[in-house]
């Protein structure tokens, strides 16, 4: 039965869906497995389950943790890195709750982080080379209780490209309330963003405790954002990316009924395409949606879901303009080139980078009755000036001196061929190919390892 924990994993075989553009390589994580330590010397193997949640702008970096919450309890959350696209990093190596949701241009892993000492999780950040997790300062009233006892309930979870602006969302203190003469407190999640001083250092830059009243929030009405003039439900603003500027952070709201629709927030003020209401039995309850991404335009990428069960994907511009999709798109790259939310095999596909060669999301899977997600990440092919493919390295590597062809790492067997695909000589490990009687020409290389088979072509 397959068991789903984590800290440090390496792709066990190199999958490439049937769906994938040929330029690209799909780095399918489904059979990756980390490894956790318990303490007093007992660590275990566990399958990875979870989604990448965003891919740096520059496509550097993809970062991501289980959704599911199948495995967070115990680190699975993960980096990938363009440089070594087979391998799956781990972002904690103890059993403490921990997730990794967005990652900058220079590596800042945003997320949140538990206090082992205190059994509470933090809104955090840390870099992709530093193993130490650095907790954002939080407001005065903001909620102990809920950072020991909630799921997550405080994260952060959107940086910008140049890391200078962090999104995040964090419990908040409102009041208490008597339920069967015990007291308990009352809280509401709001969003706060964070900004990098001139030290270096993240300080709170704005939160919000007064979403949803009147004068202080939007409704869509006719394509456009309106200002009613009344309240409207805000209980939890739960937040998914932030446009590159920093000024604009989104995601979705849940109202006082429970439902849910895409929102976001500018300059203190909520936008939302619905009022779910704050009754179980409101009329526009559950209607769904969510807005996932910003493109470096500032453009805002999302859906919703209609009272008749309609879904409808929309783009929201700068200016606050929606405007309908007929496609099934969640984001789109800097030329303004949109993709489905099935791109390169994937579903969903979550986010892309700046030029549309990095695609990351998440497959889904069975053991059992169970159902899980596990990553998934497509980048494109990079190519030497005769073809060899040098983003899957598949942990070998050539050199070559004009004469003689050495492979470095662990592999099984190499065996030489000509241009035309008949084979010529083949040698074991440690054991270089000699080419120095063969005639000028190209000439290809065919590595065997336990993850398959790598292919390099030499030009003599």
């Amino acid at each position: 039965m397959r068991k789903f924990y984590a800290v440090f994993a390496v792709l066990s075989a190199l999958g490439f869906n049937a769906n994938a553009q040929d330029n690209f390589t799909v780095h399918d994580f489904k059979d990756a497995e980390f490894f956790i330590d318990f303490g007093g010397g007992y660590k275990e193997t566990y399958g990875v389950a979870g989604v990448f949640n965003h891919v740096s702008s520059n496509g550097k970096y993809a970062v991501g943790c289980d959704d599911q919450g199948m495995t967070t309890d115990y680190g699975c959350a993960f980096l990938w890195r363009k440089d070594a696209p087979d391998q799956l990093e781990s972002l904690s190596t103890k059993t403490l709750r921990v997730s990794a949701l967005d990652v900058s241009n220079d590596g800042i892993v945003v997320g949140s982080y538990e206090v082992e000492a205190e059994g509470a999780c933090y809104p955090a950040w840390r870099r992709v080379d530093n193993d130490e997790w650095f907790y954002l300062p939080v407001p005065e009233n903001y909620s102990e209780y809920q950072a020991k006892e909630g799921y997550f309930a405080d994260e952060a979870r959107a940086i910008t490209p140049d890391g200078k602006y962090i999104g995040g969302n964090i419990q908040y203190k409102v009041g208490t309330f008597e339920f069967q003469g015990t007291t308990y407190e009352r809280s509401i999640g709001i969003p706060i963003v964070w900004k990098q001083n001139d030290n270096g250092e993240y300080v709170i830059d704005s939160y919000n405790t007064e979403l949803g009243k009147a004068g202080n929030h939007r409704l869509l009405d006719g394509g456009k954002f309106v200002s009613p003039d009344r309240d409207v439900s805000a209980s939890y603003f739960f937040g998914r990316c932030i446009t590159p500027d920093g000024k604009t952070y989104a995601g979705l709201n849940i109202a006082g009924s429970g439902g849910f629709n895409p929102a976001f927030v500018r300059d203190g003020i909520l936008y939302q395409i619905y009022d779910c209401g704050e009754e179980e039995d409101d009329v526009k309850n559950f209607n769904g949606g969510c807005i996932y991404n910003s493109d470096a335009k500032g453009n805002l990428y999302g859906y919703y879901q209609q009272a008749s069960g309609d879904i409808t994907y929309f783009m929201i511009s700068p200016s606050d303009r929606l405007s309908v999709l007929t496609d099934e798109t969640l984001c789109a790259d800097a030329a303004g080139n949109r993709y489905p939310i099935s791109y390169q095999g994937m579903y969903p596909m979550w986010d892309c980078d700046d030029e549309g060669k990095v695609f990351v999301g998440a497959g889904t899977a069975i053991i059992g009755d169970t159902p899980y997600n596990y990553p998934i990440c497509a980048s494109e092919n990079i190519t030497d000036g005769i073809g060899n493919t040098l983003n899957s390295n598949m942990g070998v590597s050539l050199d070559f001196d004009g004469n003689k062809a050495s492979i470095h790492g662990a592999y099984l067997a190499v065996s030489l061929y000509d241009a035309s695909g008949k084979y010529l000589k083949s040698a074991g490990q440690r054991q270089a190919i000699d080419l120095s009687a063969m005639p000028a020409g190209t000439y290809v290389l065919r590595v065997a390892t336990a993850a398959g088979v790598k292919t390099f072509k030499v030009a003599k």
